[in-house]
């Protein structure tokens, strides 16, 4: 029973504290300007009145229910702008406050635009990315190389198979990054990874299905950085009224405010991070993906028409791209059977 209501109560209780903290931030800067009970005129004084016929717990409950409200027009979303908007404050940063905070104001204040913010996709944790490029990697590594039966080759076709084939041994990681070989891969990598965070709602909807220990790990995790986010900016807006009504001393106790958005921004990204390993392990599919049991070919394949629509490569290696996808074959060669075995009589 508890287990059941747990999902509930963490939906509740980040817009209810964030509502409190903002309807305390208000009270903070009207408590002078509301008149008190014994001098209060006009509707303020029916307020009073009303309160007082209600009793103390209707009056907490109706309080209770401007709070909720208050709050769900202001949470924040763990997959909404401001997890993407600090998405460039690096994911291992996060466990060192002075670090984060830094890191943290010089991102406020020198932004990403929004063009590249758009583009890149969400961050995952370094485990996941090196799980999921070690996985692309060893594909990569089973791809046999290119052998054409064609003799009238021109040279740029030649290059082309020589290049291909010398890169396949290599870790496209650590190789040339602006070789074109290395660049097929680099696409694939970043398609993946693309693919995962913008069919995130879907996944999660796969993942429901398919394993709910780990979907109650993703809503633990979504609930809490949903819940950190949701609390940092009316804790600021409290700050900065006590700030204003007493001494600016109260301002030092924005830097908390600021590790409990970037504990929040880590939070969301442990919940995405859920998922990213859900698609390693299989138990969803993205759009886009490499699967340990697909065919290598099918995937040189895949990583080669990618490169081909996506990249805007020179003429000369979209033409090295268009053949190595031509004569690349489409099933892996089957291996000799061998002589069959002898029968005696």
């Amino acid at each position: 029973m508890l287990m059941n209501l747990l999902p509930g109560l963490r939906d509740l209780r980040a817009p209810l504290s964030a509502g409190y903290l903002w309807l305390t931030g208000l009270w903070l800067l009207l408590v002078d300007v509301v008149p008190s009970r014994s001098t209060a005129t006009g509707v303020v004084a029916h307020i009073y009145g009303l309160t007082h016929d209600l009793g103390r717990g209707v009056t907490l409950a109706a309080v209770s229910f401007v709070a909720y409200l208050i709050g769900v027009v202001l949470s924040v979303d763990a997959d909404g702008f401001v997890v993407g908007f600090f998405s460039g404050i690096p994911y291992n940063a996060q466990g060192r406050p002075l670090l984060t905070v830094f890191l943290f104001l010089q991102h406020l204040f020198h932004p990403v635009d929004a063009k590249r913010r758009s583009d890149r996709p969400k961050q995952m944790s370094r485990k996941v990315v090196d799980d999921m490029r070690a996985l692309v990697q060893r594909v990569k590594e089973s791809v046999p190389p290119v052998s054409t039966a064609k003799s009238d080759l021109s040279d740029l076709e030649k290059s082309a198979i020589a290049e291909w084939n010398a890169s396949l041994p290599t870790n496209y990681r650590h190789h040339d990054s602006s070789d074109w070989t290395t660049l097929v891969w680099l696409e694939l990598d970043w398609e993946m990874r693309s693919s995962l965070a913008n069919e995130m709602q879907l996944l999660v909807t796969q993942l429901r299905v398919t394993s709910p220990p780990l979907f109650e790990q993703y809503d633990r995790a979504r609930g809490e950085a949903e819940f950190r986010l949701s609390v940092a900016f009316p804790l600021a807006f409290v700050l900065t009224a006590l700030a204003w009504r007493w001494t600016p001393l109260w301002l030092f106790l924005l830097v908390g405010v600021f590790l409990i958005m970037g504990s929040g921004v880590k939070r969301a990204h442990d919940a995405m991070d859920v998922v990213g390993q859900a698609a390693l392990t299989g138990y969803v599919a993205p759009s886009i993906w490499v699967r340990p049991e697909a065919n290598p070919l099918t995937v040189a394949h895949m990583a080669l028409d990618i490169a081909l629509r996506k990249w805007t490569a020179s003429p000369q290696d979209e033409q090295k791209i268009a053949f190595v996808l031509s004569v690349l074959p489409g099933q892996l060669p089957e291996k000799p059977m061998g002589d069959p075995p002898q029968v005696s009589p």
